[in-house]
């Protein structure tokens, strides 16, 4: 028998997943970290000393009144591929 509901409700669930991503409250990112598609930002993300936080091009990064970023490593901010 088949269940088209649940296999919407599936595949809904992927795409939504795949399309943003929440960064948790008071994260600290102890490794390097790439950011893409939308990122909600809802309290203090803090970049490690020694750590890299690339954002994609097209990156949207929305913070809530609360969410901040602090780097103490090295924030490498969307740019558009450089020829060499």
């Amino acid at each position: 028998m088949k269940r088209p509901f649940a296999n919407a409700l599936l595949l809904l669930t992927i795409l939504i997943a795949i399309g943003s991503h929440a960064v948790a409250a008071d994260s600290f990112l102890d490794k390097d970290t790439e950011w893409s598609g939308a990122v909600n930002v809802t309290s203090n993300v803090v970049v490690g000393a020694e750590l890299k936080l690339t954002i994609k091009p097209g990156t949207n990064v929305v913070f809530s009144p609360e969410g901040s970023l602090t780097v103490n490593g090295v924030s490498v901010p969307p740019s558009e591929p450089r020829a060499r």
